[in-house]
């Protein structure tokens, strides 16, 4: 009874004890409703499927006698004390179950959440106000970029649209860009194809193209006022040098790091790597040229350097106090025009949904929560309600914020009736951010974002909130002891210093191993910052991985054997051209 959450990480078995408790509900239901009265959810439909197989795959083990001697399900499930089944009303029950389940498979609910919202809403057209032959539309892109061709039609009909649009080419032209604005447009509006989008724009929605125009103007003086401050400042310090008779080169690495270097990048406003270990070098230990610099040199030197440390500090402080806001401020510029179009895209884009009669997955749960979260006991679910009594949620830490308010009603009365019901999840494997979801409910459950503006929403967590009962699934089934012990340690330090939503997520995070799985073998190699030769990333890590791969070869591994992951493919790339070059079969 209640809603168990078990927290996972990666070999914990999580599959395997969402399935033993789907069939421990099961099981204890078979005389009665058995498979009929469960729902399991999960992301994706390759989740969905699996999960079906690993159901199928147990029954099988559980009414078979050459499987079941060796299953370890059939040990677990006859020792469960909520069951408390002897082996002979076990397998009993296992075999009404499978029988259940060959001759009414359309009762085996194992779907995605997309798929479910989509049959609330379809069952339910009529009281969500959409027209009984609504279509459901996967090509949403191809009306969002017919949402943008009818807005820049537009132009030359509405004055303050027209003109924005010009100024909007004229800006990508200055910056030797293409002045055709559509791909920028897209780019930034399929944000809207968020399910949270409308909680975002309704600050946008409330200002015109005017009110952006003068933000735009405010923002630009900043930037300037910023930059015109730094170029200012680095070039009286290079100036300085030149009056005093002196070239850049006569400083400590003048010209590759040193102080010099550092006021060039700053007049280029090239702001990587800008204050390197010379220049602090130069500041903190007043090296400022070489045991080889001539005495008259070094004497000119002395001379300025107050001066120069003088404009050092003032930049330095300039970034420490202006340049937190100028990265925000540049990043909005950056993309400000597209940005601003968005609420007039997204006014094309909802009269075509209209206009077209269909409707994309990403409005199945605002559609959903427009009812649910104004009604204590939602109509749209009595049917449901009654239909199932138990809800299994697997991959919860991808579920967006209106999956789980959407879900609550459900769970909610399920345990008010004396059911049991799971969740399963783990944060570090939180994916689905690009899609809404919100790995700090998982970290928090059951709250939810905003619930403190809805008494509804409150009430429910609330009373979800004392059926529940956490496990920790701690013991890793699929490495070995050193990839597991490296894992804790790497995950014990990589968590000191970050914000509370991160340690929460990372808490108790040790992982045990099998006795048996002994073994495992981890290498990390860390490019020293100070290096000084020169060498680039890519470089280090071609040179890293060429010596990795002939020490496996010589250890009797096939090339076959050894696979290579990198963090982006323009790496790849680099990685399997020279690796190819060198006779290393790709």
């Amino acid at each position: 009874m209640g809603l168990t959450v078990y927290k996972s990480s990666a070999g914990s078995g999580k599959t395997f004890t969402l399935v033993k408790e789907y069939l421990k509900i099961a099981l204890k239901n078979a005389n009665a409703s058995g498979l009929k009265s469960i729902l399991a959810l999960t992301f994706t439909n390759k989740a969905a499927l699996e999960m079906r197989a690993r159901i199928i795959k147990y029954l099988n083990e559980l009414t078979d006698d050459k499987l079941r001697s060796k299953s370890d399900m059939y040990r677990i499930l006859l020792a469960d004390k909520y069951l408390n089944l002897s082996e002979e009303e076990l397998i009993s029950r296992s075999n009404k179950l499978l029988h259940q389940l060959l001759h009414q498979y359309s009762s085996f609910s194992v779907s995605t959440i997309d798929r479910f919202s989509h049959s609330v809403i379809r069952t339910f057209s009529n009281e969500l106000g959409l027209s009984q032959n609504f279509e459901v539309t996967l090509e949403i892109k191809e009306i969002l970029l017919d949402a943008i061709e009818n807005l820049i039609g537009r132009a030359g009909k509405e004055k303050e649209l027209t003109d924005f649009l010009i100024r909007f080419s004229l800006d990508r032209i200055e910056n030797d860009k293409s002045w055709k604005i559509e791909d920028e447009i897209f780019n930034s509006s399929q944000f809207i194809l968020n399910e949270d989008a409308e909680e975002y724009l309704k600050p946008l929605s409330e200002l015109s193209l005017t009110e952006l125009s003068a933000i735009q103007k405010k923002l630009l003086k900043s930037v300037a006022k910023f930059e015109n401050s730094l170029i200012e400042d680095s070039e009286n310090a290079l100036k300085l040098i030149s009056d005093s008779g002196l070239e850049i080169k006569d400083f400590y690495f003048g010209a590759t790091g040193g102080l010099p270097s550092y006021f060039k990048k700053l007049i280029r406003l090239d702001f990587k790597k800008l204050e390197g270990a010379r220049v602090l070098k130069t500041i903190g230990e007043d090296v400022w040229y070489t045991s080889k610099t001539m005495p008259d040199v070094a004497a000119k030197i002395d001379s300025i350097k107050d001066e120069l440390v003088g404009y050092y500090a003032k930049t330095k402080k300039l970034f420490q106090n202006d340049f937190p806001i100028y990265v925000i401020e540049t990043g909005v510029l950056s993309n400000f025009y597209a940005t601003s179009l968005i609420n007039e895209v997204y006014r094309e884009f909802k009269r075509l949904k209209v206009e077209r009669n269909v409707l994309p997955v990403s409005d199945f749960n605002k559609l959903i929560s427009s009812i649910v979260s104004k009604q204590e006991a939602p109509y749209i679910y009595e049917r449901i309600g009654n239909h199932f009594n138990n809800f299994l949620v697997d991959e919860f830490q991808d579920t967006s914020r209106l999956q789980w308010q959407n879900l609550m009603p459900l769970i909610e009365n399920s345990l008010a009736t004396g059911n049991s019901n799971l969740v399963v999840g783990d944060g570090k494997q939180a994916i689905y951010r690009w899609r809404g979801g919100e790995v700090e409910q998982f970290v928090k459950f059951p709250y939810i974002r905003g619930m403190e503006n809805s008494n509804i929403l409150s009430e429910r967590i609330e009373n979800i909130r004392l059926s529940v009962k956490e496990f920790k699934l701690s013991t890793n089934y699929r490495s070995k002891k050193n990839i597991v012990e490296f894992n804790n340690r790497l995950f014990s330090n990589i968590v000191e210093g970050k914000e509370d939503i991160i340690k929460s997520i990372y808490k108790e995070i040790n992982q045990k191993y099998l006795p048996q799985n002994e073994g495992g073998y981890v290498e990390v190699k860390v490019k020293d910052e100070k290096d000084e030769n020169g060498e680039s990333f890519d470089e280090f890590n071609l040179r890293e991985t060429i010596i990795a791969i002939e020490a496996a070869i010589k250890q009797g591994y096939n090339y076959g054997d050894i696979a290579i992951l990198t963090r982006k493919n323009p790496s790849l790339l680099y990685l399997a051209d020279e690796l190819s070059s060198q006779g290393i079969p790709i």
